[in-house]
Formats: C-alpha cells, sequence, structure tokens
C-alpha cells in the first residue's frame, strides 16, 4: 500500500513536472507570437494616425476653397447689388429732373440798314518807268519824261548810278535812255556832253529841258528830285 502510493507520487510529479514544462513552451511561443503582433499593431496605430491626419488636411484644404469660392460668389452679388443701385439712382435722378418751360420767342423788327456809300473806284496800279537802250525811234515813240543817260562800262560811277537807278522802281512815265558814251560822239557834240555819268532831260524832238552831273553825285534820288 505505501509503494503503491508512492509509485502515484512518483508518477504525479513526473506528470506535474511535463504539464509545467509544457506550460513553460507554450508560454514561450506566445511571447514569440504576441510580439510581432504587438508591433504590428502600433505600426497600423501610427498608419491610421497619418491617414487621419491626411484626410483631415484634406478636409481643411476643401474647407478653404469652398469659404474662398462663397467670398467671391458674395463679392460678385455685392457688386452686382453695387451696379444695379446705381442705374437705378440715375433713373430716378433722369425721371425727377422738371421739364423745362417753352421759351417764348418774341419776334423782333430788322434793324434798318443805314446807306452804305459807293467805294471809291481803286485806281490801277502804277506804271513804273524804264530803263532801255537809246535809239531815235524809243525818243521819239516815249510819252513822258525822258532822260538821256551818257554811259561808259569802263566808268564807276556809271556803274553805281546805274545800280542805284535798277535798285528802286523808276518813277511812273519816266523813260531813261542809256547813250553809249564812247560811240555816240555825235550826240555828245549836240549836247555838250565832255564827262561820263552826265544826265540831260529832253522831250520827244531831243531838245534839252535839264541837265544833271551824276559823276560826283551816283544818287538816284538826287537824279529824280534835278529834273522831275
Amino acid at each position: 500500500m505505501c509503494k503503491v502510493n508512492y509509485t502515484f507520487i512518483v508518477m504525479n510529479s513526473k506528470h506535474l513536472r511535463l504539464l509545467f514544462g509544457i506550460a513553460l513552451i507554450a508560454g514561450g511561443v506566445f511571447i514569440i507570437v504576441a510580439r510581432p503582433t504587438a508591433e504590428d499593431a502600433a505600426h497600423n496605430s501610427n498608419d491610421l494616425v497619418e491617414q487621419t491626419g491626411v484626410s483631415q488636411t484634406q478636409d481643411s484644404d476643401t474647407s478653404q476653397q469652398e469659404t474662398l469660392e462663397q467670398n467671391i460668389d458674395d463679392t460678385a452679388q455685392s457688386e452686382e447689388a453695387q451696379d444695379n443701385s446705381s442705374t437705378q439712382l440715375d433713373t430716378s435722378q433722369v425721371d425727377t429732373e422738371p421739364e423745362s418751360e417753352p421759351v417764348e420767342v418774341i419776334p423782333t423788327e430788322p434793324a434798318a440798314s443805314e446807306p452804305q456809300e459807293p467805294e471809291a473806284p481803286t485806281p490801277p496800279p502804277a506804271q513804273s518807268g524804264v530803263y532801255i537802250d537809246y535809239s531815235e525811234a524809243a525818243l521819239a515813240s516815249s510819252q513822258g519824261a525822258n532822260i538821256l543817260f551818257f554811259h561808259a562800262d569802263w566808268c564807276i560811277q556809271c556803274r553805281i548810278l546805274e545800280m542805284d537807278i535798277m535798285d528802286d522802281p523808276i518813277p511812273e512815265g519816266l523813260t531813261i535812255l542809256e547813250v553809249d558814251f564812247d560811240n555816240s560822239t555825235e550826240l555828245r557834240q549836240r549836247y555838250g556832253v565832255t564827262l561820263q555819268t552826265t544826265l540831260i532831260r529832253v522831250d520827244s524832238q531831243g531838245n534839252e529841258l535839264g541837265r544833271f552831273g551824276g559823276f560826283s553825285n551816283p544818287d538816284a534820288e538826287a537824279l529824280y528830285g534835278a529834273l522831275l
């Protein structure tokens, strides 16, 4: 009886050790299996947090865009309302302007025109005199005053007086006939001319009416003053 009990106790002790070993093995396996699961859970938790943050960011951006669009729509509606208000105000101002009363036009009698004096006829433009070479025909056909100018090309005083005569208009009706001093010996003897730049006023028949010595004073105004 004592032996059997001892054997049972011994057997029970072996079983207990076996069960305890099995329990130790099972605990180790559970720890090995559970550790990766915890790490995966932590990683999944981090991914969930990141996804949640991204979703929140997207939701925030969408909300801001919707708010901006709403502000743009509100601004456009406000401007349109102001334009409509200004148009209505202008229309009301035009409608409320008082109509101007018609102005009565009183006819006036035309003023009596004063008799105008007839304008004096405009005189024809004065015909200036001429400066031409001497010939008996030119002298005979002349209708006004005639002056014989005894002239030599080599005479400086003759050229000075000639240029002074040509610079200004020759008096109306006057004909100045240039006589070649060197080749008109007969005329020089007829009028007693011994010096060039001598000027003699004559009529159409050649009769002497006056004389001017231009050698010492080759001036056209002095000439006209002496012979006209």
